[in-house]
């Protein structure tokens, strides 16, 4: 697969579902021993299931606009890793911020932009030395 189709496709797929894992990493800390001493560790797999889903569902337009941004805009004018991970963190929390008005949420959203540009690079960076 090309470098463009798998930049493309891993910008799409990866927001919402470093957010859901944000999240739930964000919940889990905060209630862990609720979780554990009323047994409902097995139910919150089934909230997994639905936060995933529900991510696609409401943050799939932004990630759509975020994959073409990133490879059509960001990718050919972006000189170095900075200038790529900055526009990331950027447009990561652009698009939260059209979905949550909720400053927590803003900070979810720079983080997601943050690891999706950082692998997103990288795959840039480990076709260039393939080639």
């Amino acid at each position: 697969m090309k470098a463009r189709n798998r930049r493309l496709i891993f910008n799409f797929l990866a927001p919402p579902l470093f957010g859901v894992l944000i999240f739930i990493i964000w919940s889990l800390i905060a209630n862990f021993d609720s979780l554990i001493s009323n047994g409902n560790f097995v139910d919150s797999w089934r909230d997994i299931a639905a936060f995933v889903a529900a991510a696609y569902i409401f943050m799939g337009v932004q990630s759509i606009v975020f994959s073409l941004l990133m490879e059509f805009i960001v990718h050919p004018n972006a000189s170095n890793c900075f200038q790529y991970v900055i526009c990331s963190v950027v447009l990561g929390v652009l698009a939260s911020c059209v979905t949550f008005d909720n400053r927590g949420m803003w900070v979810v959203g720079g983080v997601v932009g943050l690891l999706t540009g950082l692998i997103s690079y990288n795959l840039t960076a480990e076709n260039n030395q393939r080639k």
